[in-house]
Formats: structure tokens, sequence, C-alpha cells
């Protein structure tokens, strides 16, 4: 085996000047508002997502990935996934650096979508949005000193910025007797100065425009909602929109008609208006919609990248799997053949000579640990956890647990690298990892054990055809390579995402994993 791929399989050889090899992952990103389309992405993930992996698979020999990340997290979580706008962004950014055809898809309804407040504002523009509120006084002005509670300056940052504060935070600095609005305990409280803030930051922006002292450019991360922002990435950003990205927009043709209905603020905003005392179609959002598709998305894309579809509100249920059946069919059916287009006309200029099978497995777990690191910073405590047990004698698993979020992943991929680049352990260092459901190898547990030892067999230079397929006959030859793994070289083994293992083999039960290593 070439001395490069034995490099890249024992993990020593520089990350940053990883093998140019091809991917073979297409990699999709999917924008959406969440309320208004769980029918479709259920019938996505159920109907079509594994028509396109065994497609991609079995035609191209590539892994397909549909990236979803409002998939699995619950209603009431919605209307804070704004928070977390800034990880979408990135994952938007990856999938049009690592997907080697169609890498992004926006299913839009009738929801323009949420627009959080900002986590950080660049110093220069808070201070033009607060002297933009100062000579504007009038009704809509008046709370503007709420942005100095819950904007506090980090001057630390590079360029200074000012940062959202926490209402426990800011609950102790307000003075009742100074506040129109009072920050009590319970969720009411914090909406309605959630809401408060957002009027100011739209107003203020709105009086920069209008003076000058911003521009449109300026302004978008302002003004537009998570869905606008994902399309902005994921289209105007995209090397080749035409074959790598395509819209999906649902029309409810009689929806406004259904104001009233308990279940049609899922499908589009609504506000109260006072002075009529009755529930109105919120007009600035629908206007805010109309202009991103019939302005920028017709503008961005050409007509073939664009799918339209109508349908009627059915029986007090929105959008229901048996009274839409139809519809979501010829939805499945589009989304499938548009998906599969995009693939053919990508995927033939991209194939190369193959790598042999366990030197193309390893990369792309090497692959994505390079791209999970670019923004690593700080867990210095916990690397060190990681360090202190990688030289002691402990010969009994580190588990690193955490909620989802809080990490791991990137703890892990960076303590892949550390072990090397800081010379964790004396002598030469074995180190392999595993992001357990980024390739199609790598959900079964058999799989991944089959590879490991491939991986193994390789670095120590055995055999490959002797290491065994059967899932017990795997577990015993795993377990004596670990034994006879010689005394003079050091083996870490990293494995990431345990949760996203199939059950088959009784996985989750661990039988296969060593107790003393």
């Amino acid at each position: 085996m070439a001395d490069e791929y034995k490099s890249l399989l024992s993990g020593n050889f520089e990350l940053s000047r990883l093998p140019d090899v091809p991917s073979k992952l297409i990699k999709v990103y999917l924008a959406c508002t969440p309320t208004d389309t769980v029918q479709e992405r259920n019938a996505l993930v159920q109907e079509v997502y594994p028509r396109l992996r065994e497609y991609a698979r079995e035609k191209y020999g590539m892994d397909f990935q549909l990236v979803d990340m409002r998939w699995g997290t619950a209603e009431e979580e919605w209307p804070d996934l704004g928070n977390d706008r800034a990880l979408s962004l990135r994952e938007i950014e990856q999938c049009q650096r690592s997907s080697i055809g169609p890498s992004f898809v926006g299913l839009i309804g009738q929801r323009y979508g949420e627009r959080p407040l900002p986590v950080s504002i660049v110093e220069t523009d808070f201070d033009l949005i607060r002297s933009a509120l100062r000579h504007h006084r009038n009704r809509e002005t008046r709370d503007a000193w709420l942005l100095d509670q819950f904007y506090k300056k980090d001057s630390n940052a590079i360029p200074p910025v000012y940062l959202l504060q926490t209402i426990d935070s800011v609950r102790e600095n307000l003075k009742p007797k100074n506040a129109r609005l009072i920050i009590g305990d319970k969720e009411p409280e914090w909406s309605e100065a959630r809401l408060s803030l957002k009027r100011l930051l739209q107003r203020g922006v709105e009086y920069c425009l209008l003076g000058g002292s911003m521009v449109e450019s300026d302004v978008h991360g302002y003004l537009s909602s998570d869905l606008e922002k994902e399309c902005r990435q994921g289209v105007l950003f995209s090397p080749d929109p035409e074959n790598c990205c395509h819209i999906f927009h649902r029309c409810i043709v009689d929806l406004k008609n259904y104001v009233n209905h308990p279940k049609a603020s899922k499908f589009m905003e609504i506000t109260y208006n006072e002075r009529e005392e009755r529930l109105r179609v919120d007009e600035e959002a629908d206007k805010n919609l109309n202009v991103l598709l019939e302005e920028k998305i017709s503008k961005w894309l050409r007509m073939g990248n664009v799918s339209n579809f109508s349908v009627l509100w059915k029986h007090d249920v929105g959008i229901h799997p048996e009274l839409h059946k139809e519809y979501l069919e010829e939805f499945c059916s589009t989304f499938e053949l548009k998906l599969k287009s995009m693939i053919d006309s990508t995927a033939l200029t991209q194939m190369s000579e193959p790598l042999p099978q366990i030197v193309d497995e390893v990369f792309q777990h090497w692959l994505a640990i390079k791209n999970c690191i670019i923004h690593f910073r700080g867990r210095e405590d916990i690397l060190e956890i990681i360090r202190s047990y990688a030289m002691s004698s402990d010969h009994k698993p580190l588990v690193l647990h955490g909620e989802s979020g809080s990490g791991k992943t990137s703890l892990i991929g960076k303590a892949s690298v550390e072990v090397r680049m800081a010379q964790w352990l004396p002598g030469e260092v074995v180190t392999i990892a595993r992001f357990i459901g980024l390739t199609a190898s790598s959900f079964d547990v058999r799989q991944i054990l089959h590879n490991i030892c491939l991986q193994l067999a390789a670095v120590l230079g055995r055999d490959g055809c002797k290491v065994p397929n059967g899932y017990k006959e795997i577990c015993h030859y795993f377990q004596e390579l670990l034994e006879t793994f010689p005394e003079t070289k050091n083996l870490i083994i990293l494995l990431d995402s345990l949760h996203m293992l199939v059950p088959q083999y009784n996985a989750y039960q661990l039988l296969w994993l060593p107790t003393t290593l």
C-alpha cells in the first residue's frame, strides 16, 4: 500500500494537507419553516430519502445525505431555533464545500419565518441604530432604553460587539419605576420584551437606511427571516446554483379564508389588529415572503429550478397525509426527479479513479474532522481530561457525554488531532476516528468493526483478506488485534455519535466494546 495511504490510515499526517481526494458525498441542506412543512418532510424521510440514497449508491457509488436541522425537535422548541442560525448557515457552507452534486433545497409555504433577535451586533451598527432611535423620538421608540439593558458591549471581541444578555441578568438590573415593560418569571413577559426589542431594531435599521448611514447589504441580517437567510446563503453562495439548488413552493390557495382557525398560525403569520379587534394576516411578513419569492428567488434562480404546487385547506387540518395524499405523492415524485437530475448532471463530471475501499472510508472521516474543527475554540478543561486519560494506565474506555449540540463531535475531532500535534504520547501513535452515521458503512456496528480491523491490519502490515465478516467473528478478531497490538506503539480509537448506530446485533448493549483495553 502506498506510503501516503499508510499515513492517512495511521493518522500520522498534517490535517491541513489532507490528500486532495474527490469527495463521494452528496449532501443537501433542506431549508424550511418547520410548523407548516411537517407532512412534506415526513413524506421525504419515509419515501424519497431511502430511494435517493440507494440511487446514489447503486449508480455512482456515493453517499446521499439530506440535512434537516428542524427534524426531531419538539414543536415548542421551534420558535427558538433561530438561536442556532449561525450553525445552520455553517452547515449550508459545509454542504456546499463537501457535496459533489446538489447542496441546497428550499421548501417554502406561506410563512416568512422567524426573525430572531441577533445574538451579537457589531459595535458600529449598534451605535448607528441607537443614534437613529435617539433622533426619532416617538411612540415606537420610547422604549429604546431596552436595547441598552439587553445588549452589553464585549470589548474583547475583534471587532467589538454588543451581546444579547440572558433574561435573568437583565431582570436584576431593571427598575420597575423606570420600566413600562415589567420583566417577570414567565415566558409571556420575555416574549413581550423580545417583540419590543425586535421592533426597536427594525425601526432603528429602517431609520438608518432612510438617513443613508446604512445600505441594503448592511441590514440583511437584521430584517430578514431565518428562511431568507438560509435561501440567500444556499443559492447566492453556491458555486453552481443551476445544478446544485432547487426551490419547492407550496401554496394553500384558500388559506387566508381561515385566519381565525386555531391551526392557521402554523401555516402563515397572523397578527391581532387592536383597532379592528380581529385577527389578520401579518401584512409585513406576507409582503416580505412575496418579495423573497417573486423578486429575489426569481432573480437568483432560473424558472426550471423552482417547482410550484397549489392545494386547498382540508377539513380543519391544513395539510393531512391522507386528505392530501395526491399532492404529497406529486410533491415526492417531483422532489425525487429533480434531485436525481441534479445528481446525474454533476456526479459524472466528478467521478475519478476509485480509492481502495478502506482508504476512502477513513478519508471521509478525516475530512469530516477537518471541517468540524475549523471554528473550534476553548474547551481546554475537557481536552485536558481526555489527554490525562490517554496518558494514564486506565484500561477502561472513556465516555464523553452531553446534550445534543453541546459540542461533543467537535471535541472528538479536536482530540483526534491534538493527540499527535500536541504529542500527548511518546513514540508512534496510531489514531482511528469514526463519526458514526457519516457514511453508508458507519451505521452498522459489524461494518464499523470490520473497517476498523481492516484499517489496523493495513497499519500493522497484516493480510486484510483474513479479516472475518461475521459479527461474532469480527468481535473476537477486534479483541485479538487490541490484545496483540505492539507495545512499542500507542493506539487511540475515537467513536462519535453512538446513538446513530442501527439496533442490529443489539449494538446499544455495547457487548462489542471491550470493557478492558
